[in-house]
């Protein structure tokens, strides 16, 4: 099967280096029933053979698992104020640590794996992986995000009729938030 193929042809060319895991475990970016989002990490972490193992089979080495402070912040209020976004305060800590960490990691030569279960988790780890590219190549530097989503998150505060920011993600990272375009 392909993923058989694949696996083959890492371990013909094999990663020697090091990789940081850091685990986002959210549920801050929407109402969810449930804290599934929260404890996607974890499953991701332990899924088949383990994400560990998978990764140590290839050749590289994991030389560390962060796990990024994902707890509630007490000023944040529900019902959502007007202009404001659901666990506003609690998701700019969750993403400024989380963007610190990522750039870290990757100053220190690492791959860095981000495992979440929430898009908002894409406010830090793109501008840490941004942070890094223009420390290392210099401010005019480019880097590309490859985005697989059901849909794009674009959404900003004045048109999201739900206030939650894993629909604004995409936005913020294209700069383009206080946009007053839909």
């Amino acid at each position: 099967d392909k993923n058989a193929q694949y696996i083959e042809r890492l371990r013909a060319r094999p990663y020697k280096g090091e990789v940081a895991i850091i685990k986002v475990g959210t549920a801050l970016g929407a109402l969810r029933p449930k804290n599934e989002t929260a404890s996607a990490p974890d499953a991701l972490m332990q899924t088949s053979v383990g994400l560990v193992r998978a990764i140590e089979d290839v050749g590289a080495k994991v030389a560390e698992i962060i796990d990024i402070d994902c707890t509630r912040d007490p000023e944040d209020v529900f019902p959502v104020p007007e202009g404001g976004v659901l666990n506003e305060k609690a998701n700019i800590r969750i993403a400024t640590n989380l963007a610190r960490e990522v750039e870290k990691q990757r100053k220190l030569g690492r791959r860095v794996i981000v495992l979440g279960g929430d898009h908002s988790v894409s406010f830090g780890t793109v501008p840490g992986f941004v942070g890094a590219i223009k420390d290392t190549y210099g401010v005019d530097a480019e880097g590309a995000e490859f985005r697989i989503d059901a849909h794009m998150d674009l959404q900003d505060r004045k048109g999201s009729p739900w206030k939650h920011p894993h629909g604004m993600p995409a936005r913020a990272n294209y700069g383009l938030m206080d946009s007053e375009d839909p």
